[in-house]
Protein backbone atom coordinates (compact mmCIF):
# COMPACT_ATOMS: atom_id res chain seq x y z
CA UNK A 1 0.00 0.00 0.00
CA UNK A 2 1.40 3.59 -1.00
CA UNK A 3 1.99 5.93 1.12
CA UNK A 4 -0.54 9.34 1.04
CA UNK A 5 1.03 11.42 3.03
CA UNK A 6 1.98 14.94 0.91
CA UNK A 7 5.60 15.86 1.72
CA UNK A 8 6.20 19.90 2.57
CA UNK A 9 7.07 21.91 -0.28
CA UNK A 10 10.07 23.90 0.38
CA UNK A 11 9.47 27.91 -0.58
CA UNK A 12 11.78 29.64 -2.31
CA UNK A 13 10.53 33.18 -1.41
CA UNK A 14 12.81 35.46 -0.20
CA UNK A 15 15.69 33.71 -1.27
CA UNK A 16 18.06 36.20 -3.33
CA UNK A 17 17.03 38.92 -0.36
CA UNK A 18 18.39 36.16 1.96
CA UNK A 19 21.40 35.79 -0.07
CA UNK A 20 22.20 39.79 -0.69
CA UNK A 21 22.27 40.33 3.16
CA UNK A 22 24.34 37.18 3.51
CA UNK A 23 26.81 39.15 1.18
CA UNK A 24 26.68 42.30 2.36
CA UNK A 25 29.02 42.27 5.46
CA UNK A 26 31.68 40.92 3.69
CA UNK A 27 31.70 43.40 0.60
CA UNK A 28 31.36 45.95 3.12
CA UNK A 29 34.13 44.35 4.81
CA UNK A 30 36.48 44.76 1.33
CA UNK A 31 35.36 48.01 0.39
CA UNK A 32 36.69 49.79 3.48
CA UNK A 33 39.59 47.74 3.70
CA UNK A 34 40.89 48.76 0.33
CA UNK A 35 39.73 52.10 0.61
CA UNK A 36 41.79 52.83 4.00
CA UNK A 37 43.80 49.93 4.65
CA UNK A 38 42.60 49.92 8.19
CA UNK A 39 41.65 46.62 9.83
CA UNK A 40 40.08 47.54 13.04
CA UNK A 41 37.83 50.17 11.56
CA UNK A 42 37.17 47.37 8.52
CA UNK A 43 36.33 44.32 11.29
CA UNK A 44 34.22 46.95 13.22
CA UNK A 45 32.13 48.23 10.27
CA UNK A 46 31.59 44.95 9.34
CA UNK A 47 30.37 43.44 12.34
CA UNK A 48 27.48 45.95 12.70
CA UNK A 49 26.40 45.63 9.25
CA UNK A 50 26.39 41.63 9.71
CA UNK A 51 24.00 42.66 12.75
CA UNK A 52 22.07 44.49 10.98
CA UNK A 53 21.50 41.97 8.07
CA UNK A 54 21.04 39.08 10.80
CA UNK A 55 18.45 41.10 12.31
CA UNK A 56 16.41 41.70 9.23
CA UNK A 57 16.53 38.06 8.07
CA UNK A 58 15.52 37.42 11.21
CA UNK A 59 12.48 39.72 10.84
CA UNK A 60 11.43 38.43 7.67
CA UNK A 61 11.04 35.08 8.91
CA UNK A 62 14.25 33.52 7.53
CA UNK A 63 15.49 30.58 8.53
CA UNK A 64 16.90 31.44 11.79
CA UNK A 65 19.55 28.55 12.25
CA UNK A 66 20.67 29.48 8.64
CA UNK A 67 20.90 32.72 9.12
CA UNK A 68 22.71 32.72 12.64
CA UNK A 69 25.53 29.94 11.11
CA UNK A 70 26.05 32.27 8.31
CA UNK A 71 26.80 34.92 11.25
CA UNK A 72 28.76 32.36 13.14
CA UNK A 73 31.30 31.87 9.99
CA UNK A 74 31.88 35.31 9.67
CA UNK A 75 32.69 36.13 12.91
CA UNK A 76 35.12 33.55 13.02
CA UNK A 77 36.67 34.92 10.12
CA UNK A 78 36.63 38.54 11.75
CA UNK A 79 38.29 37.10 14.69
CA UNK A 80 41.25 35.23 13.19
CA UNK A 81 41.66 38.48 10.89
CA UNK A 82 42.22 40.48 13.94
CA UNK A 83 43.75 37.99 15.95
CA UNK A 84 46.67 37.60 12.75
CA UNK A 85 46.35 40.92 11.23
CA UNK A 86 46.01 39.18 7.88
CA UNK A 87 42.60 40.47 6.36
CA UNK A 88 42.68 37.43 3.96
CA UNK A 89 41.39 35.11 6.63
CA UNK A 90 37.90 36.39 6.69
CA UNK A 91 37.85 34.46 3.59
CA UNK A 92 39.73 31.24 5.18
CA UNK A 93 36.53 29.87 6.96
CA UNK A 94 34.08 30.08 4.25
CA UNK A 95 37.07 28.43 2.25
CA UNK A 96 37.57 25.17 4.40
CA UNK A 97 33.29 25.21 4.89
CA UNK A 98 33.14 24.99 0.78
CA UNK A 99 35.61 22.77 0.52
CA UNK A 100 34.59 20.08 3.23
CA UNK A 101 31.01 20.55 1.66
CA UNK A 102 32.13 19.91 -1.97
CA UNK A 103 33.86 16.67 -0.54
CA UNK A 104 31.10 15.42 1.65
CA UNK A 105 28.52 16.08 -0.85
CA UNK A 106 30.84 13.81 -3.46
CA UNK A 107 31.66 11.49 -1.66
CA UNK A 108 27.74 11.04 -0.44
CA UNK A 109 27.04 10.90 -3.89
CA UNK A 110 29.15 8.34 -5.22
CA UNK A 111 27.87 6.44 -1.38
CA UNK A 112 24.60 6.09 -3.21
CA UNK A 113 23.45 8.27 -0.14
CA UNK A 114 23.59 11.87 -0.65
CA UNK A 115 23.31 14.86 1.57
CA UNK A 116 20.00 16.06 -0.23
CA UNK A 117 18.18 13.08 0.42
CA UNK A 118 18.79 13.01 3.73
CA UNK A 119 18.27 16.34 4.10
CA UNK A 120 14.59 15.48 2.56
CA UNK A 121 14.32 12.78 5.22
CA UNK A 122 14.92 15.19 7.95
CA UNK A 123 12.58 17.80 6.63
CA UNK A 124 9.88 15.36 5.70
CA UNK A 125 10.01 12.59 8.77
CA UNK A 126 10.41 10.09 6.14
CA UNK A 127 12.55 6.83 6.49
CA UNK A 128 16.16 7.48 4.34
CA UNK A 129 15.11 3.88 2.43
CA UNK A 130 11.69 5.19 1.26
CA UNK A 131 13.39 7.27 -1.09
CA UNK A 132 16.44 4.88 -1.52
CA UNK A 133 14.63 2.80 -2.88
CA UNK A 134 13.04 4.45 -5.55
CA UNK A 135 15.58 4.42 -8.44
CA UNK A 136 14.30 7.85 -9.92
CA UNK A 137 14.35 9.90 -6.53
CA UNK A 138 17.36 8.27 -5.56
CA UNK A 139 19.03 9.36 -8.83
CA UNK A 140 17.65 13.37 -8.50
CA UNK A 141 18.82 13.52 -5.20
CA UNK A 142 22.17 12.33 -6.23
CA UNK A 143 21.96 14.82 -9.15
CA UNK A 144 21.36 17.83 -7.16
CA UNK A 145 23.57 16.55 -4.73
CA UNK A 146 26.40 16.29 -7.21
CA UNK A 147 25.37 20.35 -8.96
CA UNK A 148 25.86 22.10 -5.10
CA UNK A 149 28.70 20.06 -4.36
CA UNK A 150 30.34 20.99 -7.97
CA UNK A 151 29.21 24.27 -7.07
CA UNK A 152 31.25 24.40 -3.87
CA UNK A 153 34.27 22.78 -5.18
CA UNK A 154 34.64 25.73 -8.03
CA UNK A 155 33.76 28.46 -5.01
CA UNK A 156 36.57 27.21 -2.63
CA UNK A 157 39.19 26.39 -5.42
CA UNK A 158 38.97 29.63 -6.93
CA UNK A 159 38.58 32.03 -3.67
CA UNK A 160 41.63 29.64 -2.11
CA UNK A 161 43.51 30.33 -5.49
CA UNK A 162 43.22 34.50 -4.75
CA UNK A 163 43.63 33.41 -0.64
CA UNK A 164 47.50 32.14 -1.64
CA UNK A 165 48.15 35.33 -3.83
CA UNK A 166 46.98 37.31 -1.18
CA UNK A 167 44.99 39.31 -3.77
CA UNK A 168 42.07 40.79 -0.97
CA UNK A 169 40.24 42.93 -3.77
CA UNK A 170 39.91 40.01 -5.97
CA UNK A 171 39.16 37.44 -3.17
CA UNK A 172 36.12 39.72 -2.65
CA UNK A 173 35.10 40.16 -5.97
CA UNK A 174 35.54 36.29 -6.81
CA UNK A 175 33.11 36.04 -3.67
CA UNK A 176 30.83 38.58 -5.07
CA UNK A 177 30.18 36.56 -8.72
CA UNK A 178 31.05 33.13 -6.75
CA UNK A 179 28.13 33.73 -4.05
CA UNK A 180 24.71 35.40 -5.13
CA UNK A 181 25.05 34.68 -8.56
CA UNK A 182 26.04 30.86 -8.70
CA UNK A 183 24.18 30.12 -5.82
CA UNK A 184 21.09 31.65 -7.98
CA UNK A 185 21.98 29.57 -10.85
CA UNK A 186 22.68 26.39 -8.55
CA UNK A 187 19.38 26.92 -7.26
CA UNK A 188 17.38 26.90 -10.60
CA UNK A 189 19.15 24.16 -11.56
CA UNK A 190 17.89 22.29 -8.97
CA UNK A 191 14.97 23.55 -8.88
CA UNK A 192 14.57 22.08 -12.21
CA UNK A 193 16.23 18.27 -11.37
CA UNK A 194 13.49 18.37 -8.14
CA UNK A 195 11.28 15.79 -8.04
CA UNK A 196 7.48 16.52 -8.67
CA UNK A 197 4.70 16.51 -5.60
CA UNK A 198 3.11 13.21 -7.07
CA UNK A 199 6.84 11.30 -6.97
CA UNK A 200 7.42 12.30 -3.87
CA UNK A 201 4.02 11.07 -2.18
CA UNK A 202 4.56 7.71 -3.51
CA UNK A 203 7.81 7.13 -3.25
CA UNK A 204 7.43 3.27 -3.44
CA UNK A 205 4.98 2.95 -5.95
CA UNK A 206 5.49 1.74 -9.63
CA UNK A 207 3.43 3.81 -12.60
CA UNK A 208 0.85 1.14 -12.79
CA UNK A 209 0.70 0.82 -8.99
CA UNK A 210 0.51 4.51 -7.96
CA UNK A 211 -2.39 4.41 -11.48
CA UNK A 212 -3.97 2.24 -9.38
CA UNK A 213 -3.95 3.72 -5.80
CA UNK A 214 -5.22 7.03 -7.59
CA UNK A 215 -8.04 5.50 -9.13
CA UNK A 216 -8.72 3.94 -5.97
CA UNK A 217 -8.62 6.70 -3.81
CA UNK A 218 -10.93 8.28 -6.29
CA UNK A 219 -13.95 5.73 -6.56
CA UNK A 220 -13.80 5.58 -2.67
CA UNK A 221 -14.44 9.69 -2.61
CA UNK A 222 -17.07 8.60 -5.70
CA UNK A 223 -18.49 6.74 -3.21
CA UNK A 224 -18.63 8.30 -0.25
CA UNK A 225 -20.74 11.50 -1.94
CA UNK A 226 -22.38 9.22 -3.71
CA UNK A 227 -24.04 7.96 0.02
CA UNK A 228 -24.03 11.52 1.60
CA UNK A 229 -26.18 12.70 -1.45
CA UNK A 230 -28.72 9.71 -1.06
CA UNK A 231 -29.05 10.29 3.08
CA UNK A 232 -29.87 13.92 2.28
CA UNK A 233 -32.35 13.40 -0.48
CA UNK A 234 -33.86 10.81 1.81
CA UNK A 235 -34.05 12.94 5.09
CA UNK A 236 -35.31 15.70 2.87
CA UNK A 237 -38.11 13.97 1.93
CA UNK A 238 -38.68 12.67 5.34
CA UNK A 239 -40.56 9.19 6.36
CA UNK A 240 -44.17 8.59 4.97
CA UNK A 241 -45.85 9.38 7.64
CA UNK A 242 -44.17 12.77 7.96
CA UNK A 243 -45.35 13.15 4.49
CA UNK A 244 -49.38 12.10 5.31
Amino acid sequence: MCSTHTPRRVSARGLAWELWLGATPTFSFVTVQVATHKLDLSISLAAIVLTVATAVQVAIRSQFKTALAGAAVLLIGFALAFLSREPRDVFLPGILISGVGALVGLVSTVAGVPIVGIAYSLATGKKVRTWRSNKMLRRRFQLITLCVSLGSALRSCVQYYFYLSGELTLLGQTRAILGVPLYAVTFLICWRIWPADQQLAYPNCTNGTRRRELHNVQLGAHREYSEAHRDGHRRSRGTPKERI
